[in-house]
């Protein structure tokens, strides 16, 4: 990367990751007068849950919010992988090393705003590396970005609620969606749905979701056992512990949960436990001036990470939370 020039970038606040935790704080904190730097890998902004494709339509509950974003006044830095970040010995100021395409990107700011999201959690089997073997979310983001499974043969096996509404979107692509297999018992599955009766408009979403493939078998208590080809995948085998099953198809969708990003919260040295990063009622980190907000926190849904997002803005700028925070009690009962 020899002759090219380094951009640097000054701010008061630098948030870092764009989906709905990092647009709440970005554009609370821009509209409070603070100068703001909002860093996302991304091509947009809305990370996973809000993905859409440039000069796209955003999903409708994002678009009050990437508007209000707009015109806050934020900078977005898209299209850029932090691949450093380390704070003054005061930890009065904290430098961002990115990279944006090939041009080196240094971000000064005075107070950091972590809303890194979550990754996928993968158990390896034999053969989980073949081409065609891929994650759940990955498959739902390909989606999102245009890419087509149409005609494909795709089982799902894994755990959690992402594997419903990844099946509808793939039906509805044109997928043939052969199998989808949940590991957990089947008591543990209806205990579950049982669970969301409190919470009746993600009962009647998921019941879209099943009804959108009601033609593919849907087995509990089964899990992959192996993958199989010569160069990219050509089965599954699957299993219930007692039979074994074995299916022809060109893709495999695996996923079992989230787990929250918290490399950046560790580099900095703040404390995480039980895999996420630690904040107080202010989405303060362990480390002053430096706030987490988001899936980064703890896996808990877009409407969460906006509010988390808002109070630690709220938080940067001095003012009170008070209300917010009685809103994000409300929002983590759900």
């Amino acid at each position: 990367m020899s002759g090219t020039r380094t951009r640097v970038v000054t701010a008061d606040v630098a948030v870092i990751g764009a989906g709905p935790a990092g647009i709440a704080a970005a554009a609370r904190a821009a509209e409070g007068g603070r100068r703001v730097v909002l860093l996302d890998q991304c091509a947009t902004v809305g990370g996973q849950i809000w993905r859409h494709r440039p000069g796209g339509r955003p999903p409708r509950p994002a678009a009050r919010w990437i508007a209000r974003l707009e015109r806050s006044g934020a900078t977005t830095e898209l299209g850029t992988t932090v691949v450093d970040l380390h704070a003054s010995h005061e930890a009065t100021r904290f430098t961002i090393l990115g990279e944006r395409g090939a041009t080196p990107l240094i971000v000064e700011a005075e107070s950091l705003v972590l809303s890194t999201g979550a990754r996928e959690r993968f158990l390896p089997f034999p053969g989980w590396t073949l081409p065609g073997v891929i994650g759940v979310g990955g498959a739902q983001a390909l989606l999102k970005s245009g890419v087509s499974f149409s005609g494909r043969r795709v089982v799902i096996a894994g755990s959690g609620p992402l594997m419903l509404p990844v099946a509808d979107a793939l039906s509805h692509d044109r997928a043939l969606v052969l199998l989808v297999a949940e590991q957990a018992a089947a008591r543990a599955v209806a205990l579950f749905a049982f669970g969301l009766l409190r919470r009746p408009a993600t009962l009647v979403q998921a019941a879209r979701h099943r009804a959108a493939f009601a033609g593919t078998p849907y087995r509990t208590g089964t899990w992959v056992r192996s993958a199989r080809g010569d160069g990219r995948l050509e089965e599954v085998t699957l299993t219930d512990g007692t039979r074994d099953r074995t299916v022809a198809c060109e893709t495999l969708c695996i996923g079992y949960g989230l787990l929250p990003n918290t490399q950046l919260a560790r580099l900095l040295g703040c404390r995480t436990h039980g895999g996420a990063t630690v904040v107080d009622e202010r989405q303060q980190t362990s480390v002053p001036r430096v706030y987490a907000a988001g899936e980064a926190t703890g896996i808990g849904g877009a409407d969460l990470a906006l509010i988390e997002g808002e109070i630690a803005a709220l938080a940067v700028l001095g003012r009170d939370t008070s209300a917010l925070t009685r809103r994000r009690a409300a929002a983590a009962a759900t």
